[in-house]
């Protein structure tokens, strides 16, 4: 019997201040649809984090202002680095 292996993956969008990565991927390409309120928490979890850096603190609080509660869902689309 051939021995299988597996693998854990934990996905940081460093370009939106380290936000958790979703697993939707498609030909080098990641993909992820937010409700403005679930991205709002995410957020805010995020900042509240000690690994949050001031740069990080940075992108998310303008991410944050720019989000409307009751507003469209939020599209990320993002290659994939080799």
């Amino acid at each position: 019997m051939k021995q299988r292996k597996s693998y854990f993956a934990n996905l940081k969008n460093a370009l939106m201040g380290g936000l958790p990565a979703p697993f939707n991927f498609t030909d080098g390409y990641f993909f992820a649809m937010y409700e403005p309120g679930r991205l709002m928490m995410l957020i805010e979890k995020r900042l509240s984090e000690s690994s949050c850096t001031e740069k990080d603190k940075e992108v998310l609080n303008k991410l944050l202002a720019s989000l409307d509660e009751e507003g469209n869902n939020v599209l990320f689309v993002g290659k994939l680095k080799k």
